[in-house]
């Protein structure tokens, strides 16, 4: 409710629709609503027309410093550590996360922010991913999957390219405090750093895969 705090949850889908998912769940379920900041991709930078529309609804390029402004301004944080990686996974790959940057670990102990692990179900559904697209990420500095969506766009015009209607399901876990435990100091001990960070991933990950279970469907 107040208070800084680092949202970590599993990232898919081709778009970051997803993030903008959990945006509009945390305004629907904080009283007051709290806007959300999300640390994106560095190269969303580049991209004309979407890094204008990122920045005006209150998103933030990943770089260290940014993140420690908002910390430091008490505000709700968003981070995705799997990065653009998450996004592109193909569909045999579905809700399996894949391993996560340590940078939020690193600003939890120094700025004691808990982190708050999330489980967003339904986004790998919504643009299925037939494949990664290496050869296109290099050349454009953007990751640019290969999907369902993007063959039936051919097929049906703009109207096969809208995301299929799934439904989300998002929930949080209860907040971890590295920081009661570890010191600021950890920050120089990588080794321990990336168990950390792999511990979170392994909470994420049991969150995502009971959400899986308990659905009925991807509509429902």
């Amino acid at each position: 409710a107040t208070g800084p705090a680092i949202l970590v949850p599993n990232h898919s889908g081709g778009l970051p629709i997803d993030g903008m998912m959990l945006a509009m769940d945390v305004l629907s379920k904080t009283d007051p609503p709290r806007l959300m900041r999300a640390v994106v991709d560095r190269f969303v930078a580049n991209l004309p027309f979407v890094n204008t529309l990122f920045s005006r609804v209150g998103q933030i390029i990943g770089i260290r410093r940014n993140f420690e402004i908002l910390l430091r301004n008490q505000e709700l944080v968003a981070v995705f550590p799997e990065g653009s990686n998450g996004i592109v996974k193909p569909w045999k790959e579905r809700y399996q996360l894949r391993s996560f940057g340590v940078g939020f670990i690193e600003l939890h102990l120094a700025h004691r922010a808990p982190i708050i692990p999330v489980s967003i179900v339904g986004a790998e559904e919504q643009f299925p991913i037939l494949a990664e697209t290496r050869a296109l990420e290099k050349a454009t500095g953007a990751p640019i999957p290969i999907m369902l969506n993007t063959f039936l766009a051919l097929l049906m015009g703009p109207l096969g390219a809208l995301p299929f209607p799934t439904r989300y399901h998002i929930r949080y876990g209860e907040p971890i405090e590295y920081f009661n435990e570890f010191g600021e100091d950890t920050i120089r001990n990588p080794e321990m750093i990336e168990t950390l960070a792999g511990e979170v991933r392994t909470r994420v990950q049991a969150m995502v895969n009971d959400e899986r279970r308990k659905r009925e469907s991807i509509f429902k």
